[in-house]
């Protein structure tokens, strides 16, 4: 039975922005203030835009480049 799922479902490929894990740094920048002497930049990690966070893809479709 899973062979036929497997069979269906399409094959995916690791996120190569994410490198398969789902997530990735952004750097969000804190600027000067009142309570704060300089400004900052701060790394959060989010969920990876190009996968949804799921770290996988569908394969690149060269025929879809063409159109």
């Amino acid at each position: 039975m899973s062979e036929i799922w497997a069979a269906l479902l399409p094959k995916l490929i690791a996120c190569p922005e994410c490198h398969g894990e789902g997530s990735v740094e952004e750097g969000r920048a804190y600027p000067h203030n009142a309570g704060r002497d300089i400004g900052e930049i701060i790394m959060e990690t989010v969920p990876c835009p190009d996968c949804g966070g799921m770290g996988e893809i569908p394969p690149f479709d060269e025929e879809e480049e063409d159109e």
